[in-house]
């Protein structure tokens, strides 16, 4: 494979200089607006019927007004929610640890459900305030050459108790040759996680979860796939939009979440000059593909330490295949 060079800065607020462009842009569009309601507003006083164009153009206007209003809602009542949701988590953690006296059984079980239940909706309210950040832009990023093998790994790890509970085996089969992607790693690292997540919630006892990867000269495709029960080909599309659940009564209550994950993930790899695609079928299981920019670079320009020993070189073989049952 040849020798390529990372891409030039991935958009949504990287490039210094584009924040200038886009306020140019963004005050362009606020004219343009203001225009067509001056005009509309002439139409109206004026007595004439609005043509077709201008009521389209009043609809999309609307439109773009209700969608800036609720985008800014969640975006403030997320950080307003954030505070609250913390400090609750705090404090049941300082019960946990016995540090206001020891707790009798039954106490402590009921601060474990504080705790979860807190956690839960913390990692609810993130969720939308990342929605939000997308809808208006407003994500940070830090592109890096990051290897996929490394970042599949951690991922695994971190989903490997959630599929030992459930009794599916987590197999990964990702060859650990060098090859990176240009990515943003903790974002990368939580579409990782929201689709292996997404996998073992909806693949029942018994089942498997496998992740692959390939690659050519331009893009690396991560897949994961399970042997869920499938989804129909009318809703492909609609498990990527915001808020929805696709048969939630198939998933226990803490487990379903709130539709956010898989919207998350495509805006996100979209972000960062990929795409996240699903192939499935009922009764086939599901296959997820993201597919990101390759970035032939030493492992070194990646954001974590290199690896300095054997023990760290045997974390993921050349061509691998772990199970967790």
């Amino acid at each position: 494979m040849s020798q390529r060079s990372i891409p030039p800065p991935i958009r949504g607020g990287i490039d210094a200089g584009s924040s200038g462009r886009r306020g140019e842009l963004q005050e362009a569009r606020e004219h343009i607006a203001a225009a067509k309601r001056k005009l509309a507003e002439y139409t109206l006083a004026s007595g004439l019927a609005p043509t077709d164009d201008d009521s389209a153009d009043l609809h999309l206007q609307d439109l773009q007004q209700s969608t800036l209003a609720k985008t800014q809602l969640l975006y403030a009542m997320s950080h307003e929610l954030r505070t609250p949701l913390n400090a609750i988590i705090g404090y049941a953690q300082i019960l946990q640890l016995g540090l206001r006296g020891q707790l009798t059984t039954a106490q402590l079980a009921d601060v474990n459900r504080i705790k979860r239940a807190g956690d839960y909706l913390l990692n609810l309210v993130n969720d939308v305030l990342t929605v939000a950040r997308l809808e208006r832009s407003r994500i940070p990023l830090k592109p890096t050459a990051v290897r996929i093998d490394r970042a599949v790994a951690e991922a695994v790890e971190l989903c490997s108790i959630q599929a030992a509970t459930k009794d599916v085996a987590l197999v990964i089969e990702v060859r650990d040759d060098g090859t990176a992607v240009v990515a943003d790693r903790d974002r990368l690292q939580q579409i990782l996680l929201n689709l292996l997540t997404n996998s073992l919630k909806f693949t029942g006892t018994g089942g498997t979860v496998t992740v692959t990867s390939d690659a050519d000269d331009t893009m690396v495709r991560v897949n994961v796939a399970d042997t869920g029960r499938g989804i129909a080909a009318t809703d492909l599309e609609r498990v990527f939009e915001p808020f929805v659940q696709i048969e939630p009564h198939l998933t226990r209550d803490i487990e379903q979440g709130a539709g956010l994950g898989l919207a998350i993930s495509r805006d996100l790899a979209r972000v960062m000059r990929g795409t996240l695609t699903l192939r499935s079928g009922v009764g086939e299981g599901s296959v997820f593909t993201l597919s990101l920019p390759i970035a032939v670079a030493p492992p070194s320009t990646e954001a974590e330490p290199a690896a300095s020993g054997p023990a760290e070189d045997g974390a993921v073989s050349t061509s691998f295949r772990r199970s967790h049952r």
